[in-house]
């Protein structure tokens, strides 16, 4: 019988045997592992490990296996298993897969078949060292109805009349909310709910066009043309909104591509607004890689599902979020088009282009700028979002412990409390004019 693999000491193993067994009685893990049968091959430092995966069901490869089987190998240092493994750990799932020292060795679609199953055998090697569970159950609220009210605005943009989907809750200071790529307004039902919140600001919350509830128009072909969001199309949607909503100034708030928004409409469009809030903004990215670039391209090949786009946003995610909400973040990624998530990107990679001295620019004076972001979020880990704070003089900048990078949706306890002290100093300011 093959030794179990040593990480880093006596100490700290993974029996495989055992690893097998446990998967056996794992209804997650069965799920997971879907149709996909295949080889999963894990190198440890110098140590390997074979493990098959047929029929839901995993076991250590012995004897010669069936023919044309997917292989995947996942190698890496044995620091590096220690990051992945460890009982909390130091980044995200998707951020070690992609970016921090392991290595995947197999088709992009093999493992989009592949992803989940590999996440819940990692998550079952860390909870064998350490004994635990990733499950966590909340209660529901014991109210009847929720506070937010939903409703259709009919709205032009850009020579085109839209039917969007938008959900309201609260009074005082106008706020709107723009979810993040490829999703809906869903991300912020927490936030509408929240009672406090609720006493100062009307909140809206929407669904872009072609997101969530916000179908495609009827007066147009857009199914003859390649989806794509631009800079001027998401601007003038936000601005179509609040106009035809009759809201004086209101404060934008939106997170991941809707953060890098709320900083190009304090640069663009100051007059408009009397406070962005802008979660995990960034200055403009640098130029995108072959290999992110197929990522973005493969969420909307027809050779993978909505379970691959998914996979790979519950791994922005932070290990330390509740896992219903984490869950719940990956759930909305699952329904939406693909063609969406990836047109989105169009906006967030390429056309976001805000270099350090346009955002040196943006004066605080006029709109007030706000930015926080997720502690385990790869442009919090990388700098990027601190380095637009430091341009912007006058501007707020927090990181939020132990959040990733759906916050606002992931983890809305941990958020709100930040948020709270920026929202506190809006409403402390509202009443103040704009300056020129």
């Amino acid at each position: 019988m093959t030794q179990p693999a040593k990480l880093g000491g006596p100490g700290l193993s993974v029996d495989f045997d055992r690893l097998c067994s446990s998967s056996s009685g794992d209804d997650e893990f069965k799920l997971c592992a879907g149709v996909w049968n295949g080889v999963v091959e894990l190198t440890i430092g110098e140590l390997s490990e074979k493990l098959v995966v047929s029929d839901r069901h995993l076991h250590r490869e012995a004897g010669t296996r069936p023919a044309n089987l997917d292989v995947v190998r996942v190698r890496g240092r044995v620091d590096d298993w220690e990051k992945l493994l460890a009982r909390v750990p130091p980044v995200g799932w998707h951020d070690i897969l992609w970016a921090q020292g392991l290595t995947i060795d197999c088709d992009l679609f093999v493992l989009a078949r592949c992803s989940r199953m590999l996440r819940r055998l990692v998550e079952l090697m860390r909870e064998q060292l350490h004994g635990i569970s990733s499950q966590m159950e909340i209660p529901d609220p014991s109210h009847r109805w929720d506070a937010m009210v939903g409703r259709y605005l009919y709205t032009n943009v850009a020579g085109t009349q839209y039917r969007i989907y938008l959900e309201e809750a609260g009074v005082g200071v106008p706020l709107l909310l723009q979810h993040t790529a490829g999703a809906d307004s869903r991300q912020w039902r927490h936030l509408l709910e929240d009672e406090d919140v609720r006493q100062h600001f009307h909140m809206i919350a929407y669904d872009l066009p072609f997101h969530g509830r916000s179908l495609p128009p009827t007066n147009k072909r857009w199914w003859a043309s390649e989806y794509r969001l631009t800079r001027q199309f998401l601007m003038e949607c936000v601005l179509s909104i609040s106009e035809a909503l009759e809201l004086e100034r209101p404060v934008f708030m939106g997170c991941s591509v809707g953060g890098m928004l709320a900083v190009d409409l304090a640069y663009r469009h100051p007059e408009a607004f009397r406070a962005i809030i802008g979660v995990n903004a960034a200055l403009g990215l640098p130029s995108v890689s072959d290999r992110e670039r197929r990522l973005f391209e493969s969420w909307a090949d027809t050779r993978a599902s909505g379970d691959w786009r998914a996979s790979c946003m519950f791994g922005r995610t932070s290990p330390t979020s509740p896992e219903p909400f984490r869950r719940e973040t990956a759930w909305i990624y699952s329904q939406g088009a693909p063609a969406v998530h990836t047109g989105d990107l169009g906006y967030y990679r390429y056309d976001y282009d805000l270099t350090e001295e346009q955002a040196s620019q943006i004066d605080t004076r006029k709109v007030g700028v706000y930015l926080l972001s997720g502690e385990y979020d790869k442009l919090t880990a990388n700098g990027s979002c601190e380095r637009l704070a430091r341009c912007i003089r006058g501007s707020s900048y927090e990181v939020i412990p132990g959040v990733g990078h759906f916050g606002p949706m992931e983890d809305p306890v941990r958020f709100k409390e930040p948020l709270r002290r920026v929202l506190d100093k809006i409403s402390s300011t509202s009443r103040a004019p704009a300056q020129s």
